[in-house]
């Protein structure tokens, strides 16, 4: 998996996920950490997942994590532009219901604002 940064400005940073998603390592933390700093879980974080290819229970696993500790932090985690294969993946496992996802950037940005 890699994660890299696109763009952050004082209000969303947008992260990009490729490859696989998994966390076979268990360095969930340390990968955000690097990308957005001690503080950024109290960040709007939009993770786009369109070059992401495949994720397994670890990936889920780290996206549930990555997930709560925004929350916890104050800040807020959206996925957005969910290939079919992991979007069918995500919905057996019932994810919809803990994560937040949306079609693309645009509604996700919406999401983080409070306007969806």
């Amino acid at each position: 998996m890699k994660l890299t940064l696109d763009s952050a400005d004082d209000d969303i940073v947008c992260l990009r996920c490729s490859g696989k998603i998994s966390d076979d390592s268990g360095r969930w933390r340390s990968r955000l950490e690097k990308l957005l700093g001690r503080a950024g879980y109290k960040r709007k974080v939009l993770l786009n997942l369109s070059e992401a290819r495949h994720i397994d229970s670890s990936g889920i696993g780290w996206l549930l994590i990555g997930h709560r500790q925004f929350q916890k932090a104050g800040g807020k985690l959206v996925l957005h532009s969910v290939p079919a294969e992991i979007s069918k993946t995500l919905g057996f496992v019932q994810m919809h219901a803990f994560l937040t996802i949306a079609e693309d950037e645009e509604t996700a940005r919406m999401l983080v604002r409070g306007d969806g």
